[in-house]
């Protein structure tokens, strides 16, 4: 799993303001116009920034919930916040705050996500499958799972 440098910015809404203009750009863009090698890279890297994107959102949420910052809007859970105030369904506002306890207990899954080593359906696999193990096991057995999809990735 090789360390991904983050670019400097001077503010998360900064951050957040590239990240929406660059998949404006993608999603804009004539794809027809493309290479069938960009059209692939473009997916495989579309895939990598939803990695780091559930990492991103798993980490704010995670404070987000923990300070309780929902109540500032009226609402009794982080569950409901996300469901009503990002305006997303019940089943994604329960994808998104269960990658907030699965992410808890998965450290070494959650900075594969965020550094592109991991896709999130194999990382939430992973997660399923060394949930059952019992803590003294669950590293080895994630550093073994993490290591051999990132070869493969």
């Amino acid at each position: 799993m090789s360390a991904v440098t983050a670019p400097v910015f001077a503010s998360a809404d900064e951050a957040m303001a590239m990240v929406h203009a660059g998949l404006a750009y993608v999603a804009t863009t004539d794809a027809t116009a493309m290479s069938a090698a960009a059209r692939a890279r473009c997916l495989r890297e579309l895939e990598q920034a939803d990695s780091v994107a559930t990492a991103a959102r798993t980490s704010v949420l995670g404070v987000f919930a923990a300070r309780q910052d929902y109540a500032d809007d009226g609402d009794y859970s982080a569950f409901s916040w996300v469901q009503h105030r990002t305006k997303v369904t019940k089943g994604a506002a329960k994808d998104h705050t269960g990658w907030v306890r699965r992410g808890a207990g998965h450290p070494l899954v959650m900075a594969a996500l965020a550094s592109r080593a991991v896709s999130t359906s194999y990382a939430r696999e992973i997660c399923w499958w060394t949930g059952k193990l019992p803590q003294v096991r669950r590293r080895r057995a994630e550093q073994d799972l993490v290591g051999g999809l990132a070869g493969l990735l």
